[in-house]
């Protein structure tokens, strides 16, 4: 053996030693870096845990939110309603009420009507039985400018057809009237 044999013998167990040492060193490190990673991981496990139940929590209350949200909803809508059926309700009410109104008025007219038109059917005999009385007296007094012996018939029939000339001309009128009321 050389000079250089022993020199590396003799370094060989030192650097063994220190490597040795330097590897327990190296242990304790990954010891302690180990031990710290498992806390690590069981905090951020339970931290996972503690988020995942909160998660779920808020879940459950965003449903809660949704069902109550969806029920103030219905409520509203119901209550929009109840008030709209209420406002046609009483409209529909007042309606009715106007259509009876109505109704009678249009029954009261129609009887006005229907009394007119008889007491226009009566005017309007009266008027032709006036104006046959009014020939015949026409008649009458044609007889009687011609020379007979019906002095006495003529005056009478004279009289008569002044005295009815009034009412003839009083009917002619109203029936006129009455005529001019039922075309409007």
């Amino acid at each position: 053996m050389g000079k250089k044999d022993i020199i590396a013998s003799k370094k060989k167990p030192i650097y063994e030693a220190s490597k040795k040492s330097s590897n327990s060193r190296l242990m304790e490190n990954l010891k302690t870096v180990n031990v710290c990673l498992v806390k690590e991981a069981a905090e951020c496990q339970q931290e996972i845990k503690r988020l995942h139940i909160q998660l779920t929590s808020l879940v459950a209350d965003k449903d809660i939110f949704h069902d109550i949200q969806r029920d103030v909803f219905a409520l509203v809508v119901s209550s929009s309603l109840s008030e709209s059926a209420s406002r046609a309700t009483a409209e529909m009410a007042a309606a009715s009420d106007r259509e009876k109104i109505l109704r009678k008025k249009i029954e009261a007219v129609a009887m006005e009507v229907d009394v007119g038109k008889k007491e226009l059917l009566a005017l309007a005999k009266e008027k032709d039985q006036r104006e046959k009385e009014l020939v015949e007296l026409k008649e009458s007094i044609r007889s009687m400018e011609q020379p007979n012996e019906h002095g006495r018939q003529r005056k009478n029939l004279f009289r008569r057809v002044a005295a009815a000339a009034p009412f003839i001309a009083a009917a002619g009128a109203v029936v006129v009237a009455f005529c001019i009321i039922l075309k409007k």
